[in-house]
């Protein structure tokens, strides 16, 4: 009901009464209902215990987050020492070839003061030496 309907009601019943007094008292007590004033806010409250039944899931997800972190910190670092490993074999590998084909320059007796460029032949192939073209 709108403010005016009840102010209309209230009207119709102070006419309604015979007497001045209780005309008065009911309006007193109509108006205090429509003009109740909104109890003060508390503050908001400084500390909440909450029981471990509810933070039981935030526990487990923080757990499971730990263990993840921890299965990457060990990825990252099995990646990292097999990387490693791999740049070495790489590097031995490149040393033995440039060892290789300077042998077979030495067999070849190549001078070694000529630059010269060696063609990787194909399995079944025969390699070559080729004077550098400056």
């Amino acid at each position: 009901m709108s403010l005016r309907k009840k102010l209309l009601s209230l009207i119709d019943k102070i006419e309604d009464l015979d007497l001045e007094a209780e005309a008065e008292e009911v309006l007193e007590e109509e108006i205090d209902e429509l003009v109740e004033e909104p109890a003060p806010e508390e503050p908001p409250p400084t500390f909440v215990e909450v029981p471990y039944e509810e933070c039981a899931q935030v526990l487990a997800a923080q757990k499971a987050a730990l263990e993840a972190r921890a299965t990457l910190a060990d990825v990252v670092f099995q990646y990292e020492r097999t990387k490693q490993h791999l740049i070495s074999k790489i590097e031995e590998y490149h040393e033995e070839l440039r060892m290789t084909v300077a042998t077979l320059r030495d067999q070849n007796n190549l001078p070694t003061e000529v630059d010269y460029t060696f063609t990787i032949p194909e399995v079944g192939e025969a390699g070559s030496f080729e004077l550098k073209k400056e």
